[in-house]
């Protein structure tokens, strides 16, 4: 493929050179990954050129502590289509993803890690899927690396809860290589977080046509991953308030609603009547008490939704870029 456009190192970008076409661009969000960004370059850029598209790569600084953007900018200057946008801070991957994904102008969008543990050697396969027709391309990990309890089963239990929520249902939505149509991030704006916060899910969802391909999954082979239970438990908690209102249907109107109407009215009864024994009364009373736990967490999802709501009112940003080197 053919590097797209000529480098210019500053902040802004004027809007003729970002109107330059461009025919794929891959964004991968960075996290202390000194140890892995020039190998990842070197690879994504041997892959790229064999082909006649042009293209640029997009790597998007999350707040890095470390050499990571010293890195980046030595490898922009050898390579004009490395392109460099830097966070303010740490936003957490998937808002670091968006921007990346808001900046790309390429006809075909790449998002992967930068942890090497996605080949991409397998780009190929994503690009084909899109010109056979398909809106977006998800990767699923046959062989999935990592620990058991730390990291397979998790996964696969998010993906379950994360399937059920978003009413898409494939066999690896974490998997954070994917490809998509420029197009699916046209009036992004317009959905708040849902778009801006959480694009990378966002075109899987908005797309009409998915496809899924398999590909490899290596072990981390240097640097520390960010991956834990809290993201995990993060990435859950966005699903939840931003592309579903399942959770409080069940828990409003079957959990909190009909089962603690029933519960109340047969302690009721019982201290009335007394026609139930105490081991009885006792196991009610603790139905009604975890009933009483699923109101406070639905109370509790009601306030973080209207928290988020108050923010896109207010018009706080997802993330604030601090520098553009193009």
């Amino acid at each position: 493929m053919r590097p797209g456009g000529q480098s210019i190192s500053k902040p802004a970008v004027s809007e003729a050179k970002r109107t330059e076409e461009i025919d794929i661009s891959v964004v991968i969000p960075l996290l202390n990954e000194e140890r892995n960004v020039e190998r990842l370059s070197h690879s994504l850029v041997d892959v790229l050129k064999r082909g006649e598209e042009k293209f640029e790569v997009i790597f998007v600084d999350d707040g890095s502590t470390d050499n990571t953007l010293q890195l980046l900018k030595t490898l922009h200057k050898k390579y004009n289509y490395i392109k460099i946008v830097k966070l303010t801070r740490n936003f957490g991957q998937q808002r670091a993803a968006s921007a990346g994904i808001k900046y790309a102008k390429g006809k075909i969008i790449i998002t992967m890690d930068g942890d090497l543990q996605y080949n991409p050697e397998d780009i190929p396969l994503f690009i084909k899927k899109i010109d056979d027709g398909y809106d977006a391309v998800i990767g699923y990990r046959k062989a999935r690396k990592g620990g058991i309890f730390t990291r397979r089963i998790p996964s696969r239990i998010a993906n379950i809860i994360i399937s059920f929520l978003s009413g898409i249902y494939l066999r690896d939505l974490g998997c954070p290589f994917r490809a998509f149509r420029r197009e699916l991030k046209d009036g992004i704006e317009n959905y708040g977080e849902a778009g801006e916060g959480s694009s990378a899910f966002f075109m899987l969802w908005r797309a009409s046509k998915v496809a899924e391909v398999e590909i490899g999954n290596s072990s981390r082979q240097s640097g520390k991953t960010s991956y834990n239970f809290s993201s995990l438990f993060m990435l859950l908690l966005d699903f939840i308030i931003l592309f579903s209102i399942k959770p409080l249907q069940i828990s409003i109107l079957f959990l909190m609603g009909l089962s603690a109407i029933f519960f109340s009215t047969v302690l009721f009864l019982s201290f009335l009547f007394r026609f139930l024994p105490a081991t009885t009364l006792y196991f009610a009373l603790s139905i009604l008490f975890f009933l009483t736990g699923v109101e406070l967490i639905t109370l509790g999802i009601i306030n973080e939704r209207l928290s988020r709501i108050t923010s896109r009112v207010q018009q706080r940003p997802y993330y604030i870029i601090d520098e553009i080197v193009d």
